[in-house]
């Protein structure tokens, strides 16, 4: 009964870390403000993917918004795109926005907030570095963009150096951080 039980324990711990790190839970398809409907297999020649949770609505991701364009700037050509994922405005709140703030990365809105939820992301900016591999994508970063919210008096840049370490073919040493930002409400389903 013991290895039974022990059986199953390391089949769900398994399962639960394996589940963590394949690319089907980290799968999107969604819309962007041009209208184009965007799949993480949109960037399946690039190195990686910044994926950033916003809201127009929070403070935090509008305290954000120039490091985020910044991160676009620096690191779309060498691979790796910023796309921003929008689960709580409208689509035409994001569209306004997005042409009042000329945005020049994606920023797609998460309508049903189902991809949302797949991350488990509760706050804004919550951020994930997924890396291309020869087995698809994998979530190497997961946590805050750096370490001070105000961005006046940054001493890590959590996401950066993660980008530098896999473009240097080294591990990621941080692979977790914890995010502050505002929460988002996730809506009720009517059934």
């Amino acid at each position: 009964m013991q290895k039974i039980l022990f059986f199953l324990l390391l089949i769900s711990f398994s399962s639960l870390f394996s589940h963590a790190q394949t690319a089907s839970n980290l799968e999107f398809s969604l819309k962007n403000v041009d209208g184009k409907d965007i799949s993480l297999q949109t960037f399946s020649k690039e190195k990686g993917v910044i994926v950033i949770f916003v809201s127009n609505g929070c403070p935090v991701s509008e305290i954000y918004q120039a490091r985020i364009a910044a991160l676009n700037s620096k690191y779309a050509a060498k691979g790796f795109p910023v796309v921003t994922i929008d689960p709580a405005d409208s689509f035409q709140k994001m569209k306004d926005r997005a042409a009042a703030k000329k945005y020049a990365y994606y920023f797609l809105h998460d309508a049903d907030q189902q991809i949302t939820k797949n991350y488990k992301v509760t706050t804004n900016t919550h951020t994930f570095l997924l890396q291309n591999t020869p087995s698809g994508f994998k979530k190497v970063f997961d946590g805050a963009i750096d370490d001070d919210l105000g961005g006046e008096y940054v001493q890590a840049k959590y996401l950066e150096n993660a980008i530098e370490q896999i473009s240097n073919n080294k591990p990621v040493s941080l692979k977790a951080t914890k995010v502050i930002g505002c929460p988002f409400t996730f809506r009720k389903v009517k059934k």
